[in-house]
């Protein structure tokens, strides 16, 4: 039992150690700032018709941002909202590739050919990747660097055939370290920015949405 006891305290206390340890070598988590844009409709009325939710518009693969759409968006509609992959597996005829920016005509065959009332349309940007996710100080001089990413929404109405929303968020973490500092900074990459920006701006149509 006595050895069994010492065991558990050295074990313990190496993980005190550990702890302390990456306390240490961390000195900061640099935060990602993001910045709202709604250009129009900023309230909608989530609560009628049926809505298409479609693939996400990128310019770099990043993985799990279909998932998060999903996810927020069904909270808010839940059964209502339709993936376009599923009705490209029905008797439905959805085009193969829908533009970001569709024309009234568009519109109308999405409308025709779904028997939907409103689809959503999103686009994710990674501008910028600078920082990896662990940044430590530089050997001379100072470093200025950015991680940063947008998200657009575009929610159209198929019967008006009209553009309802357009909302935009920008998220930006900024690191600025000189040869002096000790510690290892950490920071969120591109793709991370955007998918947390992804998941904040569909909250933010959740909590302004007309009841």
């Amino acid at each position: 039992m006595l050895l069994y006891g010492s065991i558990a305290k050295l074990i313990k206390n190496k993980k005190i150690l550990s702890c302390s340890i990456i306390v240490l070598l961390f000195s900061s988590c640099i935060n990602t700032k993001y910045t709202y844009d709604f250009k129009k409709g900023k309230d909608i009325n989530f609560s009628t018709g049926k809505w298409i939710l479609n693939k996400p518009y990128t310019n770099q693969e990043i993985k799990h941002v279909y998932d998060a759409a999903l996810s927020e968006f069904r909270s808010i509609l839940g059964d209502s909202l339709l993936e376009i992959t599923d009705l490209r597996g029905r008797d439905y005829l959805i085009q193969k590739k829908i533009p970001y920016h569709p024309t009234k005509q568009h519109l109308e065959d999405i409308r025709i050919g779904s028997n939907c009332d409103f689809i959503i349309n999103y686009e994710i940007t990674l501008l910028k990747n600078e920082i990896g996710s662990i940044s430590s100080p530089p050997l001379l001089g100072t470093v200025k660097q950015t991680n940063e990413a947008t998200v657009e929404i575009l929610i159209y109405d198929l019967n008006s055939l009209e553009l309802v929303s357009q909302t935009s968020i920008l998220g930006k973490a900024e690191l600025e370290i000189n040869e002096d500092e000790k510690g290892w900074d950490l920071v969120n990459p591109s793709s991370v920015i955007a998918r947390n920006a992804l998941i904040k701006i569909i909250k933010r149509y959740k909590k302004n949405r007309i009841k």
